[in-house]
């Protein structure tokens, strides 16, 4: 879904704006059983017998827990990269001098597409023609914008 969906779009986003902005998202391929296994940690019946402790414990034990985690190392290891190289925050290219150059008409487009699809980059990619309506609607049916 990502790589047909969003990595086109951060591609074009990248190219247009020269920025380096990538995608990380969650696989939950495989998982079931262990959602089933915490689910059942997480019961209202049973959460009141549980020690807090034990439920965050079985949770951390999950694949969903793990790569949460590995993600949040791997945004910590840019931002101290970025960090070495003096740069504060993410690398917004020429995004800024493009959006203060909007007109108002667009600047509003802009506005009205982030409140529908909750990204400022598909909502760019719209307003300037970069991906049809079609692929909008395609990006934003993922879990992270629903």
């Amino acid at each position: 879904f990502y790589e047909k969906n969003w990595e086109p779009i951060i591609t074009w986003f990248n190219e247009t704006f020269e920025t380096d902005l990538r995608l990380q998202y969650l696989i939950m391929k495989g998982e079931k059983d262990k959602i089933d296994e915490f689910e059942t940690a997480m019961d209202v019946q049973n959460i009141f017998d549980m020690d807090p402790d034990d439920v965050m414990d079985k949770y951390q034990t999950t694949e969903i827990a793990q790569q949460i985690e590995n993600i949040q190392e791997s945004i910590k290891s840019i931002r101290e990269e970025q960090e070495r190289r003096g740069q504060k925050g993410p690398n917004f290219g020429s995004l800024r001098k493009w959006i203060n150059n909007l007109d108002d008409t667009r600047l509003w487009m802009l506005d009205d597409m982030i409140q529908y699809c909750y990204s400022p980059i598909i909502a760019i990619a719209l307003v300037t023609n970069a991906i049809s309506l079609d692929k909008l609607l395609k990006a934003v049916a993922c879990p992270e914008l629903d």
